[in-house]
């Protein structure tokens, strides 16, 4: 079997059990409808394909108003590129420096940075605090409750 079906066997796997296990981390309802309560634009950008990330956003967040909901697409180079970033920061209308990029890898904080957009790492998810810190977080949220300090401008810096 070529590499080429075997991925897309795997996408229409992943399409399928889509919503079986994935729930939103503790918190994340709470803090992102609390965020868009005090009037912040909220984003998501993903390097899952964009039909499963439009699909799976609003199921996960139900009632939560997000300017922008974009995953990979083959007219944009995935993250680390900054070029979906930018494109989704545009049609919002907003400037990168006004931005906090929040994410839960390496990749994330890479993008952030080469956007122009101050790196969040979160100490949940994909791969953990270690690896958000070594890759260049400006601040580190433990909790999602976090992201209301950050919000609020109370989440202290991480130390270098």
């Amino acid at each position: 079997m070529d590499l080429e079906r075997l991925t897309e066997e795997g996408r229409e796997l992943y399409a399928r059990r889509l919503h079986d296990a994935a729930k939103p981390y503790p918190g994340m309802t709470e803090a992102l409808r609390e965020l868009e309560k005090r009037g912040f634009l909220l984003a998501v950008l993903s390097n899952k394909p964009d039909e499963m990330t439009q699909a799976m956003i609003p199921r996960q967040f139900p009632g939560i108003a997000f300017a922008q909901i974009c995953g990979g697409r083959n007219d944009v180079p995935l993250k680390p590129d900054p070029a979906g970033a930018l494109r989704l920061l545009r049609r919002m209308g907003v400037a990168p420096e006004e931005c906090f990029y929040v994410g839960d890898s390496d990749v994330d904080m890479k993008t952030a940075q080469a956007a122009g957009m101050t790196p969040v790492g979160v100490a949940w998810g994909f791969r953990g605090e270690e690896e958000v810190i070594a890759a260049g977080a400006t601040y580190l949220a433990r909790a999602a409750g976090d992201l209301l300090l950050l919000a609020e401008g109370r989440l202290p810096l991480l130390k270098r």
